[in-house]
């Protein structure tokens, strides 16, 4: 038994992916499986890894997953590839696209992989952040299940549509971008239903169509977009180019992660792009980046305010978890180990 109030990244990675190896996945999925929760928790995205444990088990262990898939590119181009993600785990099949995009991208200057067929992947800055750790411009993004109204509408019509860039340098912390096309992430407004707690007005609206503090009534109801229709625009852009051009659902027809009695895939759609910089810039783009970021860091702020860019965070949290551990809760713990007792 697990009776320390945290845990370490290698115990957990270990753990989780001795897991599923129990679960019949084979080692290299088990550990990209691992790979993908121990990060995102350890960068503190809870509700994208840890929370959705007992989610992926049940739907292994219901045979709503097809595991240990032979998966294969499609080439369309000498940088554009198609995979058929062929509804496995969405961290699993969004792992082999991002490394595919930078394998191309070694030698090609830039990788694309469009992915149909598949569940959701979770965080996106994840598979941005793959991309980073290997000196590359990581980009992608995704549609997902319909929560967001048009404006002045009240039936969801298209996702939250998450995008991520990451973008390396030299010695200061990589840019890292991560959000949504909504106002607040979806699971912000389980959280506040988990927790008997309400939630600002101006984050939903209820099913008809009237602002609401209600969790419950915001998730039956719809999502505000970020910045109006700024954020209902970028949603639109996202299930075009990652539902209707991969050859994916989109709009209303994504099916939803905690639909158990779904058969086949959500049919997600999903993007990936890899840029080598060392191919496109003639100079160090590393360093350059390093300037700009420092650059931006240097700029004068009122009252003792700090700049903080996207990808501080993330690194922030992701070091100092990796040096404290996190502390899981008992379900987790049991999940974990298999422990029904």
């Amino acid at each position: 038994m697990l009776n320390e109030s945290s845990i370490s990244y290698d115990t957990l990675h270990s753990l989780i992916k001795e897991r599923m190896s129990n679960l019949s996945l084979s080692p290299r999925d088990a550990k990209f499986f691992a790979d993908y929760i121990c990060e995102v928790s350890f960068a503190g995205i809870y509700t994208h890894s840890l929370m959705t444990l007992k989610t992926h088990i049940n739907k292994i262990n219901s045979k709503q997953f097809e595991l240990n898939n032979s998966l294969s590119f499609k080439k369309l181009s000498s940088v554009i590839y198609k995979l058929d993600c062929n509804n496995m785990i969405g961290c699993i099949s969004a792992t082999y696209a991002i490394d595919k995009a930078i394998e191309i991208s070694e030698t090609e200057g830039i990788g694309v992989v469009l992915a149909n067929n598949a569940n959701t992947y979770g965080a996106a800055s994840y598979y941005a952040n793959r991309a980073v750790k290997k000196n590359m411009i990581g980009i992608t993004f995704t549609n997902s299940p319909a929560a967001i109204a048009p404006i002045g509408g009240i039936k969801p019509i298209v996702g939250t549509n998450p995008f991520s860039v990451g973008i390396p340098a030299n010695t200061m912390i990589p840019f890292l971008l991560d959000m949504s096309s909504s106002k607040v992430a979806k699971s912000k407004i389980n959280i506040a239903r988990l927790n008997n707690e309400s939630i600002p007005n101006d984050w939903a609206i209820d099913v008809e169509g009237n602002p609401t503090t209600n969790p419950i009534e915001a998730i039956k109801g719809s999502i505000l977009p970020l910045a109006g229709f700024k954020g209902f625009n970028l949603a639109i852009l996202f299930d075009i180019l990652s539902g209707l051009l991969t050859g994916s659902s989109y709009q209303n027809s994504v099916g939803k992660f905690y639909d158990e009695d779904r058969k086949g895939s959500m049919d997600v759609g999903q993007v990936f792009i890899s840029i080598n910089p060392k191919i496109l810039f003639s100079g160090n783009f590393y360093v350059e980046m390093d300037s700009y970021l420092e650059n931006l860091k240097r700029q004068p702020l009122k009252n003792n305010a700090i700049l903080h860019y996207p990808g501080e965070g993330y690194y922030k949290r992701l070091n100092q978890n990796l040096s404290s551990g996190i502390n899981i809760d008992n379900e987790i713990r049991k999940l974990i180990i298999n422990d029904t007792a």
